[in-house]
């Protein structure tokens, strides 16, 4: 199995199907949120796993098919069920926003933007955040697509912040491993 795909069902469960409608098929709106939760748990690198798995396929799907399938099945990573079922392409969308378009902030469940505001050109960045404190804290995953053709420094409360990236542009932030709130800065170097 790819390491993007995350099922919804045990592989070893009694009723697991390869080609199951509900119990072994991959849909989109749960990889959705198990996608959001992994950025919540600070797991960027994992969440990117399944949007690009997820975008890859789609894309591959569409290209071949040029269908817009309910779910896809592990095993083939073809597209299954109704073959005109855009209404569950939400995530796709979602995912292809927040790794690539330009002014776009993506955060899991637990973080709040009150305030925020890009430069004109998108190369700085800043907002005021805060935190569920519903659980002890713990580091988070916040995505911001900036100007591409710039290099930046990201910091929190004013202490530098690591981040990462996947193609020009796109920034993974660690959040600290706090539940107070305060204000998120990116600037270009």
């Amino acid at each position: 199995m790819d390491a993007g795909w995350h099922l919804n069902v045990d592989q070893s469960a009694p009723y697991y199907r390869a080609d199951g409608y509900w119990n072994g098929a991959v849909w989109f709106p749960h990889q959705w949120m198990v996608w959001k939760a992994l950025l919540d748990l600070g797991e960027g690198e994992k969440a990117y796993q399944i949007a690009n798995t997820a975008l890859n396929t789609w894309e591959k799907e569409c290209e071949e098919s040029y269908y817009t399938f309910e779910h896809f099945i592990i095993s083939s990573q073809r597209g299954a069920g109704w073959h005109q079922f855009s209404g569950l392409s939400s995530p796709i969308l979602n995912w292809f926003a927040a790794y690539y378009r330009i002014g776009k902030v993506t955060t899991g469940f637990e973080v709040w933007i009150s305030e925020e505001q890009f430069t004109d050109e998108y190369s700085q960045y800043r907002a005021k955040i805060a935190f569920d404190d519903s659980s002890a804290p713990h580091e988070r995953t916040m995505l911001v697509c900036m100007k591409p053709e710039k290099r930046y420094q990201v910091k929190f409360n004013g202490q530098v912040l690591k981040s990462s990236s996947y193609h020009p542009g796109l920034l993974e932030i660690t959040l600290p491993s706090t539940n107070k709130p305060g204000t998120i800065a990116i600037v270009a170097l």
